[in-house]
């Protein structure tokens, strides 16, 4: 047994934390023992409902992927599932935490239209309601009962840029760029049709160069406002917040990616090391600094 989870259960989520959702996996191991386990639930969830929108074949089939997630919340009897269970279990002990749950899979459903924000308003709206929300469950999870939605939010905007933009080339590939079309509007170009233009001058396509670095501006100034006075988060929110460690390494992968060569090609996934990335969380872990 691990904390009450039967050990091959906790075996599945931890699989699919570290397959999935690698960042939040990682913070998770190095959490307090305390809160590791739902953590780790956190992560496997966040990674089951945050992937559908890229494996499925119509979106109606992710339609019908999310709607179990929705009825797990709440199903009896049990479910079979051991991250659902393990978001089961979550939701009895913090029953605040649904809102949060069921928010982040309603957000989830919009990235299988793969249709543009209308305005910088609703990507942000949509940054907070999937990634905020993690981080605002994650703080929970570590003791916060009350947790300020605003350092929540901030973590959520500046680390769901960041994955944005680290995750370009696939989701150029996959043609479901979400990014606000009030970003699109110096161009002649039509958004639908931003697509076929970037296959056209990918990878120095001068517009998308712009964007990315409008937003990983956006991206720094909400890491910012995370930060104390003496630049630390605290002990009480390091574990929860730890994955914004990994926004400003992310940021430069992608910014060196642009120096070199123009952004990598259409599919080809940018990534940290598995040591940068470890590193990176292991520092900011033991100094509180994000």
């Amino acid at each position: 047994m691990t904390d009450g989870i039967p050990q091959s259960a906790a075996t599945i989520v931890r699989t699919a934390a570290r397959a999935f959702e690698r960042d939040r996996y990682l913070a998770a191991l190095l959490a307090p023992s305390a809160v590791r386990e739902d953590l780790l639930v956190l992560a496997a969830f966040a990674g089951e409902i945050g992937r559908i929108a890229g494996y499925v074949s119509e979106p109606m089939i992710g339609r019908i992927r999310l709607q179990w997630w929705r009825e797990a919340l709440d199903q009896e009897p049990a479910t079979g599932n051991p991250i659902a269970e393990g978001v089961r279990s979550l939701i009895a002990r913090l029953p605040e935490s649904r809102t949060h749950f069921a928010g982040a899979i309603d957000a989830r459903e919009h990235e299988l239209d793969a249709t543009f924000p209308a305005s910088d308003t609703e990507f942000d709206a949509h940054l907070v309601a999937t990634e905020g929300a993690m981080f605002s469950l994650a703080m929970r999870i570590c003791g916060d009962l009350l947790p300020d939605p605003g350092i929540a939010a901030s973590a959520g905007r500046s680390y769901g840029i960041a994955r944005t933009l680290v995750e370009l080339p696939a989701l150029l590939a996959q043609r479901r760029l979400l990014l606000p079309r009030t970003l699109l509007q110096s161009s002649a170009i039509p958004p639908e049709a931003l697509y076929d233009d970037i296959a056209v001058r990918h990878p120095s396509h001068p517009q998308l160069m712009q964007m990315t670095g409008v937003l990983a501006t956006r991206a720094r100034a909400a890491t910012a406002a995370l930060r104390g006075p003496r630049g630390t988060v605290g002990r009480a929110r390091i574990a929860a917040l730890l994955p914004v460690a990994l926004i400003e390494p992310y940021l430069a992968l992608v910014e060196e990616a642009w120096s070199r060569s123009g952004l990598a090609s259409a599919g080809l996934a940018l990534d940290l090391s598995p040591f940068k990335r470890v590193w990176t969380l292991w520092r900011a872990h033991r100094t509180q600094r994000l």
